[in-house]
């Protein structure tokens, strides 16, 4: 096993799956288009390198990790939708 494929591909896939779980749901389609080629990317490189047993180790422990930050942080701090954050004042205010 190659050590420093897995800390990259683990780093990679545990940035990807917070930022998609920290995202607004309603631009969370808009947010994912840019990740798209970075999954291509991700998949050619573990091709490339013949790392198929990194990579499927990599994105289980990234998703158990994830699963703790959503069971332990997300569940009680959920993101809040720009709607319900952003505030007009008027002249009143």
């Amino acid at each position: 096993m190659n050590w420093s494929i897995f800390l990259l591909l683990f780093g990679l896939f545990v940035f990807i799956l917070l930022i998609f779980q920290r995202i607004d749901p309603k631009k969370r389609l808009i947010a994912t288009l840019p990740l798209i080629p970075a999954l291509i990317f991700t998949y050619n490189y573990i091709n490339y390198r013949n790392a198929g047993g990194e990579a499927l180790l990599a994105l289980v422990l990234a998703l158990i990790l994830s699963f703790m930050f959503w069971l332990l942080i997300g569940r009680y701090n959920r993101v809040k939708s720009a709607d319900e954050t952003i505030k007009v004042l008027g002249l009143d205010d």
